[in-house]
């Protein structure tokens, strides 16, 4: 009977070892579906995300991409100390009388010269149109077919500096 007492106690521990056990583990399941959901969202989310972030930056490249539409860069002129988007403004208007076409300031959108490490930096105009671009372009290189032996060059512009040729893309 000692015995049966003895059995039947130490079957009661594992029936409430077992249980315990058993809760501990629902507990733990329950807890790793938790986690396992929130994952799956939080995987979604990223995912939500990256797509945004792709088609952002391909609204960006557009965006630039239809800014330098209008735009046009000029390489070899030197800066000047005080130098001011007038200034600017105005050797794009003599380039344009000395290419023979009529630019004002209205035709110009913007006019700067980008921040970059090298010396001789660019002048970057934005035209109003494509089309007023278009023209600009098409009298230089007319302009440089027609003086083959004197192309568009910092002489010609009446800036004191040697000699050097004036590149427009």
């Amino acid at each position: 009977m000692k015995r049966f007492l003895i059995v039947s106690f130490a079957d009661e521990i594992n029936k409430r070892t077992n249980a315990k056990l058993q809760k501990s583990v629902e507990f733990t399941a329950a807890k790793y579906d938790n986690i396992l959901k929130r994952l799956v969202r939080l995987e979604n989310a990223k995912k939500e995300e990256r797509s945004q972030t792709q088609i952002l930056e391909e609204k960006i490249k557009q965006l630039e991409k239809w800014i330098r539409f209008a735009s046009v860069g000029i390489r070899n002129i030197p800066k000047n100390q005080s130098e001011t988007k007038q200034d600017l403004a105005n050797t794009i208007i003599t380039i344009g009388n000395l290419i023979k076409i009529s630019i004002q300031n209205s035709d110009i959108k913007d006019v700067f010269r980008p921040n970059s490490k090298s010396k001789n930096k660019p002048i970057i105009v934005k035209f109003r149109s494509v089309l007023v671009k278009e023209k600009f372009i098409k009298a230089t290189k007319y302009f440089n077919k027609e003086h083959k032996d004197d192309k568009l060059n910092i002489d010609q512009l009446s800036i004191k500096c040697p000699w050097t040729p004036v590149f427009i893309s």
